[in-house]
């Protein structure tokens, strides 16, 4: 069910400004992800003797290329971090069966993260 192989890169750009008290990183990223395979899975209970239950064979799902970015604000100790993922907006099937329809899960499409982190001091 893991793809036989993935890869990961990507670039970003640091700058600091007002006598380096605020700290701006903008990064994009780049993923790939290989060809794998869905699971298979039987409706109505699995039975390992044989019983009764309908399976779902598992199905080849392509591999996919995504996009994302993000930028990361620092000012004093408090870091602000806006991700977002698959910016190209596609729904990709997932590994996982929909019992109920028979086909793959779909994943979510864009999504964003944001994540405001303070230290706070005693």
């Amino acid at each position: 069910m893991d793809p036989g192989y993935g890869a990961s890169s990507f670039a970003e750009f640091r700058f600091s400004g007002f006598q380096r008290d605020l700290g701006v990183t903008l990064r994009t990223s780049l993923a790939a992800v290989g060809p794998r395979e869905s699971q298979g899975d039987f409706q109505n209970g699995y039975d390992p003797a044989g019983g009764s239950g309908t399976f779902f064979a598992p199905r080849d799902l392509p591999g996919y290329v995504t996009i994302g970015a993000s930028a990361i604000l620092t000012l004093a100790d408090a870091v602000l971090t806006v991700r977002v993922r698959n910016l190209e907006d596609r729904q990709r099937p997932e590994i996982w069966l929909d019992t109920a329809t028979g086909t793959e899960l779909l994943g979510p499409g864009r999504e964003w993260r944001t994540a405001l982190t303070v230290r706070l001091m005693n």
